[in-house]
């Protein structure tokens, strides 16, 4: 029965990563969800891990190639998100540190910047100042990241 229990979720696992890409995190919970026992749930995750079919290290380097790309956002949201994601703190942050600059927190502030502007059709600058900081801030930008592209905007 265990053992049938083990091919049921190894199977089941392999339906969910051959949709997408998923953590250690994401594919025990799912298991949890399924009722599986802790000690299958633990040879199913060696198994994996052994096939290569799960690498945390991998998933959060695309999956922040993939955000910065798609749904830009400051360097605290996307450790934020990977986190979230079941990546730990450690590997979050030295992925971050060598896939995210600060010239490119700078570069994507700038663009969300423009955007943000076009859509403000504001005269009064304290306004717009004080949404444009809202935003980034929301996005996940530094204060200095943001002092330094509402202070050089040009209106």
């Amino acid at each position: 029965m265990p053992n049938q229990q083990l091919n049921q979720a190894i199977i089941y696992s392999q339906k969910l990563l051959s949709q997408y890409q998923r953590t250690v995190f994401e594919i025990t919970e799912k298991l949890k969800k399924k009722n599986y026992q802790p000690e299958i749930i633990a040879q199913v995750i060696k198994y994996l891990l052994s096939k290569n079919y799960l690498n945390d290290s991998e998933y959060a380097r695309t999956f922040l190639e993939f955000e910065l790309k798609n749904r830009p956002c400051g360097r605290m949201l996307c450790y934020k998100k990977l986190v979230k994601k079941g990546i730990s703190k450690d590997l979050a942050s030295q992925i971050l540190g060598k896939n995210y600059s600060g010239e490119k927190e700078l570069e994507l502030a700038k663009i969300l910047a423009d955007k943000k502007m076009r859509e403000l059709k504001l005269k009064d600058k304290k306004t717009i100042y004080r949404k444009l900081g809202y935003y980034l801030s929301n996005k996940g930008f530094s204060n200095s990241t943001i002092l330094e592209i509402v202070d050089n905007f040009s209106f």
